[in-house]
């Protein structure tokens, strides 16, 4: 049974995508069986014919801030009521997307669903789909409220960036939200002054290089204390996926991309199951006998791997790159600002292996399917969210109210020598507590956030770091989970147990606990255990994918 329940959702999943880019007249969504979920949520259901812009409705904002600052007295809530003739409520939302998810489900279980909810992941997308809580987004309604959005998804989607979200009739039920910095954010960086202290001044460009580095960083006494006490690099390995990001520039030194779906020339891959795999653990391997790599790393968590930077015990270790760097220059800037701008950072591309190739693990830029909206939101509802959402992303006056506030009284507009533009702010408001007091700067975005940073820069890049930002966000390259937004049942059901095996004998390769001519042994295990299964499911999926896109 479990069976046909599997193949009866892949075939759904391929009439989503046979209709990508299709474009029908709206019909009423075909009848589902209805279970006490959906019955709660269709009596909170409302109506109205007043036209749009005469009317005034409730709408509802997720808010990560203190809601003490989200009161009638707030600038953003009184610039949004105002311009947009509504009534805002604003749900606490947690900071953890997948607390987050839990929230949402457990609203919905009790019969109180929220509007919208932006994060969905592929897994709760398809439930709520078949269970027909989720009601359509027609594509006119996005061409008309949401035109700028439109533009954006389309540039970084293609000409069919909702292929994924249709149902059999072409209907749109999600709107998709990329973090487009996500696929060129990991990095290796090192400690410049450690490297200056033992002789090295020049960023080493392939394997052989770095190893002599890292060699000289945990030997040769980088941080000059008279002990043998440092590692070059630290990790985390307490999941997975940071596992294989953390050690993903040795991986991509080899071409190959363990723990996600990669495609090359029609073919699905998955890393752990090519020859080059073995290659790379035996340089992490040969590394950790060296005494090169911090030896908690596989109990090591983010806090850890934080932890082994801030207290000198790595030189360094993979993350995102704008952590390395002064906050300015993008967000985040943890590592350098730690150090009080004390320490500086070597950020390296990737590098290149003995056959010329080179790439990190990536994160993928699509990290879930998008905004979803549920059955009880009225067409006039959508829309009103649509232009909401749309000008808070995208439109300068209502993004410089949220994030500046008034110009002359909380920012003043700057044009610098080379007419670039920025946006200093006035005292008091050049501190977060008044800012926030007032109700705008650093404040949640206003529901989901899409994210041009083109548009976004003299709000977030400081005028001195525009120029290291654009150097330093191209620099990173590699290969990213490429089947991530497609529901893959299959997958899921062997997920944990694939990840468990694999996060356990690629620590075992690298510690030596398995000694590496055991590594086919491994793939075929590994296998037995459910890649052969998963494999077939994603190549059938992609194929399918692929028809639409020729």
């Amino acid at each position: 049974m479990k069976r046909i329940v599997r193949l009866t959702i892949i075939l759904i999943i391929a009439l989503y995508l046979l209709m990508a880019c299709s474009k029908k007249e709206d019909k009423e969504m075909q009848s589902v069986p209805e279970t006490d979920q959906v019955t709660l949520i269709e009596d909170k259901k409302k109506h109205s014919d007043t036209p749009l812009e005469e009317e005034r409705m409730d709408i509802q904002i997720w808010t990560v801030n203190d809601l003490k600052y989200m009161d009638e007295e707030n600038h953003m809530t009184n610039y949004l009521e105002a311009k947009y003739q509504v009534t805002i409520e604003y749900l606490p939302r947690p900071v953890s997307d997948a607390d987050w998810g839990v929230k949402v489900r457990l609203d919905l279980s009790s019969g109180n669903p929220p509007d919208h909810f932006s994060d969905v992941t592929p897994q709760d997308y398809e439930k709520y789909f078949n269970q027909g809580i989720i009601r359509e987004i027609p594509e006119d309604d996005i061409n008309i409220y949401a035109a700028d959005y439109m533009a954006w998804i389309t540039q970084h989607l293609g000409e069919c960036p909702f292929q994924n979200v249709r149902d059999s009739e072409g209907k749109i039920f999600a709107m998709p939200k990329p973090w487009t910095p996500a696929s060129s954010a990991r990095v290796l960086a090192y400690r410049k002054d450690w490297a200056e202290n033992v002789g090295v001044t020049t960023a080493p460009r392939d394997l052989v290089e770095l190893e002599e580095l890292f060699i000289k960083l945990s030997k040769d006494d980088p941080d000059g204390n008279n002990q043998d006490d440092t590692y070059a690099i630290t990790a985390s390995g307490v999941h997975v996926d940071r596992l294989m990001e953390s050690f993903g520039f040795v991986f991509g030194a080899y071409n190959v991309y363990p723990g996600i779906f990669t495609v090359n020339s029609g073919r699905v891959i998955r890393g752990e199951l090519e020859v080059g795999a073995k290659e790379a653990l035996t340089t992490l391997n040969r590394w950790y006998e060296m005494g090169l790599i911090d030896p908690d790393f596989m109990v090591n968590k983010p806090v850890n791997f934080d932890e082994a930077i801030y207290t000198g015990k790595a030189a360094g270790g993979v993350w995102s790159w704008y952590q390395f760097v002064p906050e300015g220059v993008f967000h985040g800037g943890k590592y350098y600002e730690y150090f009080n701008g004390k320490v500086e950072f070597e950020i390296l591309e990737a590098p290149v292996g003995p056959d010329g190739y080179s790439g990190y693990i990536e994160p993928s830029p699509y990290l879930n399917v998008g905004l979803i909206f549920f059955n009880h939101v009225s067409d006039n509802q959508l829309k009103k969210y649509l232009q909401i959402f749309n000008d808070g992303a995208f439109d300068l006056e209502t993004h410089l109210n949220i994030q500046r506030g008034i110009e002359g009284v909380t920012y003043k507009k700057v044009t610098d020598v080379h007419g670039e533009v920025f946006y200093e702010w006035l005292p008091p408001y050049d501190t977060k507590e008044a800012r926030y007091e007032f109700g705008t700067g650093g404040l949640a975005t206003i529901g989901t956030w899409w994210n041009d940073y083109d548009f976004q820069e003299p709000f977030i890049v400081a005028p001195e770091f525009r120029e290291m930002n654009k150097e330093l966000s191209t620099r990173s390259a590699g290969r990213y989970d490429e089947l991530i937004t497609i529901s893959k049942p299959i997958y899921n059901e062997y997920k944990e147990k694939l990840d468990q095996l694999l996060a356990e004998n690629y620590i075992e390769f690298i510690v030596g606990l398995r000694p590496l001519d055991e590594y086919d042994a491994f793939v075929e295990e590994y296998k037995a255990a459910g890649a052969d299964k998963i494999m077939e499911e994603a190549q059938a999926l992609y194929d399918q994918f692929n028809k639409i896109g020729n």
